[in-house]
């Protein structure tokens, strides 16, 4: 699924569009994908939705920045547009069954809270 740069750290913009026109045709409400770090944080800093990044600026932040863990599992929420031509958003993301960023940070961590949403998912 992932087609990366030369460098083997950024992934090609046709990928992400691509992966988002796949996404969009399965008639699912949910789906597993399995990727690399990079295609992970390319969809996440291209399709965050403003409202997120407004009411949670450090954590999205972070999204944007840092690569997720090995085996990592993020939960997002996508918005999809009515218009077709109109990219789809993410409206929200989590962090599941404990997995963490590479630099072993949390959403708790990073936005300095008790524990994290889904610590029990």
């Amino acid at each position: 699924l992932v087609g990366l740069s030369r460098d083997n750290t950024v992934p090609r913009p046709h990928i992400v569009t691509r992966f988002w026109i796949d996404a969009e045709d399965k008639p699912t409400n949910s789906a597993i994908l399995v990727g690399h770090s990079h295609l992970f944080r390319a969809l996440l800093k291209s399709n965050m939705d403003p409202a997120f990044k407004a009411e949670c600026p450090v954590w999205t932040r972070a999204l944007s920045r840092k690569k997720l863990d090995n085996g990592a599992c993020l939960c997002i929420e996508v918005e999809w547009p009515a218009d077709p031509m109109a990219k789809p958003t993410i409206r929200n993301a989590n962090l599941m069954f404990g997995t963490k960023l590479s630099d072993g940070s949390t959403r708790a961590t990073v936005e300095g809270v008790g524990a994290d949403v889904d610590e029990n998912a």
